[in-house]
């Protein structure tokens, strides 16, 4: 199933997947190259549920870059569940990834992307 949803884009080539940017798990922020404060302060004046799709379409940029980086179905079930979860919060069950199995520069943005998402209430 995976592999059908991410087959739209294959103008990309192998080259194109490697990862080219520091990561430490312990200081993402410190690491950033892209000040996210602007476009937090642009999207403020939009709906909770218009900054929940947002946040799930980045979501899904993330698990779409590292698609072939590794194996895990868990982010691309997540994304899933945030699509239902933005019609209704009873479609999606809280949960938590281990952060011991989501480190690096591949699986650690994997976990993070989902523990920032809001939830629509």
């Amino acid at each position: 199933m995976n592999d059908q949803l991410f087959k739209i884009n294959t103008c990309f080539g192998e080259a194109d997947l490697a990862i080219s940017y520091p990561w430490d798990d312990g200081q993402v922020r410190a690491i950033l190259k892209y000040d996210t404060d602007s476009l937090l302060e642009r999207i403020e004046p939009a709906s909770l549920r218009a900054k929940t799709v947002l946040a799930i379409g980045i979501y899904e940029w993330i698990i779409w870059r590292y698609r072939l980086l590794h194996d895990d179905s868990i982010p691309f079930q997540i994304a899933e569940a945030s699509w239902c979860a933005a019609i209704d919060k009873r479609y999606i069950q809280y949960v938590e990834l281990v952060r011991s199995e989501y480190t690096g520069p591949i699986k650690g943005p994997l976990r993070r992307g989902p523990r920032k998402q809001p939830l629509p209430v």
